[in-house]
């Protein structure tokens, strides 16, 4: 018997000890959930006891866990796929590098925090490996994620959890479990005969990781450290270098309280919108310079040779290149950048917005960047059709948004676009209501 509930912010488990054998099975699962400390692992934080009971505090998931959010969603996208097997993996590693089977990979015991992180629980037929090449012999495990050598009993080890997470990301993926039949015995006879289908409409890397799983053959079925390297976990059948956008703000810098906005491009050419609305821009071979002022009108001169006029902006110019090269990182250092002259204009900044959220800023060819306040960033550029993604960690990723609308994409991209989208139609409704009521604002 086995009832749950919550107390003090944790999750209570209250198994009921009416047999010696229960008691040594729950005293096994405590020693070996409490010995365990992982960011994917449920933690284990007390236990205590009473003549009927045995009362575990564990850490609460209010997110529960996976079979209600496959109740709820049935087939996942490959990028939400990915995301949560790559936890599960991490997690599982860690178990397998203390020498923990689990042994009951369910979507089940797979619980959610409130950051929709993966928790490894219920170690209640986990096992303990005490020496290199030792098989166990006990038929345990849940019908649809058992592995065929546990049914056949003839020994089984880590690849037993191998087995369960395939069967796991086949059901994220397609929606019911691969072997999954109306009858327990079909189930298992399905599973011998490691007799399931992958549908044509599935990713290459994803229906390879899964099928590697899937072997019957326990030695030919790879580890979790090889899983976490294969193609599909990279992600890299998403991602689309070529599309990268042609240039992008890499460093900026916010004085309007007295002059107004700098910026640096990713070739290096600088640009200040001053608070007038006029705009100074030097291009990236540090001669030309761009003036436009408010109406538009554009002037062009080579630095040494600026009309007396733009004396003071110049200096002002010069001091917001300085600041921002002694001072500022570049966003995208390590990336290619396109040569100045292939291009037929050098775009330049055309405005920028600021919130409590971070800075947007567009181009004057289409191009839209926002920076957030937690570092992230995203360049979305029309002329590519595609969106480039900078995450906390500074890694650059480029997605069509084609390949986006057809298979999704990760977590803090699609935040950062649902933003982007919010963003943009409420600047787009509040410039119309203005140039209807008479006034229209530049920036």
């Amino acid at each position: 018997m086995v009832t749950k509930e919550v107390f003090a912010g944790k999750i209570v488990s209250k198994k009921l000890l009416s047999k010696s054998n229960q008691k040594e099975k729950m005293a096994q699962e405590i020693q070996i959930h409490k010995s365990l400390n992982h960011k994917h692992v449920v933690q284990f934080y007390n236990f205590f006891e009473d003549p009927d009971f045995v009362y575990v505090v564990l850490e609460l998931c209010r997110k529960r866990s996976l079979m209600e959010l496959h109740k709820r969603r049935k087939a996942l996208t490959e990028p939400e796929v990915r995301y949560f097997i790559k936890q599960i993996l991490e997690g599982v590693l860690y178990l397998h590098h203390n020498s923990i089977i689990h042994r009951d990979l369910k979507l089940g015991n797979l619980f959610l925090n409130d950051n929709l992180e993966i928790k490894i629980g219920d170690f209640g037929l986990a096992a303990k490996i005490q020496y290199s090449g030792q098989r166990k012999k006990t038929l345990c495990g849940t019908p649809n994620y058992i592995a065929p050598e546990i049914l056949t009993k003839t020994g089984h080890s880590y690849e037993v959890d191998v087995w369960s997470i395939g069967c796991i990301m086949y059901t994220l993926l397609i929606g019911k479990p691969p072997f999954e039949t109306s009858s327990l015995r079909e189930t298992y006879s399905r599973i011998k005969r490691c007799d399931y289908n992958l549908p044509p409409t599935l990713s290459g890397p994803a229906a390879t990781m899964v099928h590697q799983m899937l072997q019957p053959d326990p030695s030919r079925r790879p580890t979790v450290s090889q899983l976490l390297e294969m193609e599909f976990m990279r992600g890299k059948e998403m991602t689309d270098p070529a599309s990268q956008p042609f240039v992008w703000v890499s460093k900026w810098v916010d004085y309007s309280d007295k002059y107004g906005f700098g910026y640096q491009l990713c070739d290096d050419g600088v640009g200040v919108m001053f608070n007038d609305h006029t705009k100074l821009v030097l291009l990236s071979n540090q001669r030309n310079v761009h003036y436009i002022e408010k109406d538009g009108t554009e002037h062009y001169h080579v630095m040494g040779s600026t009309p007396p006029e733009l004396d003071k902006k110049m200096k002002l110019l010069t001091y917001f290149r300085r600041y921002m090269n002694e001072h500022l990182m570049k966003a995208g250092a390590s990336l290619p950048v396109q040569e100045s002259d292939s291009l037929s204009r050098i775009p330049h900044l055309h405005m920028w917005h600021r919130s409590s959220s971070g800075v947007m800023m567009q181009l004057t060819n289409g191009t839209i960047q926002i920076n957030f306040m937690d570092h992230t960033k995203i360049v979305m550029c029309p002329l590519m059709g595609a969106v480039m993604y900078i995450d906390d960690a500074k890694n650059f990723r480029t997605y069509k948004f084609s390949t986006i609308m057809a298979n999704g994409c990760v977590q803090g991209l699609n935040y950062s676009l649902e933003y982007a989208y919010r963003k943009i139609s409420n600047l787009i409704e509040t410039n119309e209501m203005q140039v209807r009521n008479g006034f229209f604002v530049i920036a």
